[in-house]
């Protein structure tokens, strides 16, 4: 399963040039103790930009709950894109969908290097998610496949996953 997740991710990011997207307008790191690093992001709802209508990312996105996307700087033309020197770009997942203001709380694969006020104080600089996969389904599966609790019966499971074979012989 993890395996095949990764392999999800990783040719996913191969096609970040045609992946939807949107613009986010404010970062902010949220106080905590969590092991990864938790923002609330809020998105452009407004689109300064006329979408030429042969780029292939046109698409609006707007981030749901088990969404992994790149955060990046730049709209990428192609994979190379992302990992230009002076270009940044972090693995972020949707932990909670939009609240009643807007924001949405992600979690990043790593702290930002980068300070966001100074960041998204600068007009021409633009701050942008672009959608990769859905997790939900994976991570379902996942607490199904582990989830071993004194109230589940594992009877059935034993069965299927691991019958006896018994042969008889009739004379």
């Amino acid at each position: 399963m993890i395996e095949e997740t990764h392999s999800d991710l990783c040719s996913s990011l191969k096609g970040a040039s045609r992946a939807r997207l949107c613009e986010i307008i404010i970062v902010a790191k949220v106080d905590g103790s969590t092991k990864y690093p938790l923002y609330q992001i809020s998105l452009n709802n407004k689109s300064d930009e006329v979408e030429d209508e042969k780029e292939e990312n046109s698409g609006k996105y707007v981030p749901e709950a088990g969404d992994v996307f790149a955060l990046t700087d730049i709209k990428p033309k192609r994979i190379d894109d992302l990992n230009r020197p002076g270009r940044f770009y972090h693995i972020a997942y949707v932990s909670r969908p939009k609240d009643s203001n807007d924001e949405i709380s992600i979690l990043l694969s790593k702290p930002m290097e980068v300070d966001f006020n100074e960041f998204m104080s600068n007009k021409s600089q633009k701050l942008y998610a672009v959608f990769l996969l859905n997790l939900t389904t994976n991570i379902r599966v996942w607490k199904a496949l582990n989830s071993v609790s004194e109230d589940v019966n594992l009877n059935i499971l034993k069965q299927v996953l691991q019958p006896e074979v018994t042969v008889r012989f009739t004379t």
